[in-house]
This record gives C-alpha cells, structure tokens and sequence, in this order.
C-alpha cells in the first residue's frame, strides 16, 4: 500500500470501512464465516440437505466437486472432477460421474 500511496499515476486506495463494505455484499456468509474461522464453520452454513423433504425424486441435489488428486490419464496426469445427484428425500445417490474435464 505504502508503494501505492507513492505513486502518483496509481488509482486512489480505497478505505478500510470501503473493503468492508465490499466484503459484507460480495461474500456469502458462509464465505465470511470460513475465512475467520475455518473450513468447519463456513460448512455450517452451507444448505446441502436443508430442502424439506416431500417425496421420492420431488427435489434432487447435485454437486460438482474437483478432486485435489492426479491421476494418469492416457500417459498425462490430470485432475479429475466428480458429479454426483442425490434424492433429498432419501439421501440415494442415483448419479455419479468422474471426469477429466470440467464438463
């Protein structure tokens, strides 16, 4: 910041209340919660199998997660990613995916 403050073609740094603000409207909470408390307290926020459940396949969850692993595809390491949806009436998982790509 100090070379910002120096630098007269630089644009003007915002101020601390100004990031803030910014922080509070462009992030979830769950967001907020796990960068000042970690992992465990922004997964307190999340909403997966909060839906009220009404009845078998009324409302289904997926996720699309990459897997922090590489695995040899072919002779060429990648990164796969995995896909799943489930019921949330009975928690069945009645799809999964594992992929290379994002799609």
């Amino acid at each position: 910041m100090q070379r910002a403050a120096e630098d007269p073609d630089a644009p003007a740094v915002p101020s601390l209340s100004t990031l803030h603000r910014a922080v509070r409207r462009d992030l979830t909470r769950g967001e907020r919660a796990g960068l000042k408390s970690g992992e465990a307290a922004r997964r307190a926020h999340d909403v997966f199998g909060q839906r009220p459940p009404t009845h078998r396949n009324a409302v289904w969850e997926g996720d699309h997660k990459h897997v922090p692993v590489e695995v040899d595809v072919e002779g060429e390491l990648a990164t796969p990613w995995v896909t799943w949806f489930i019921d949330c009436h009975s928690a069945a998982q009645f799809r999964a995916r594992v992929s290379v790509g994002a799609g």
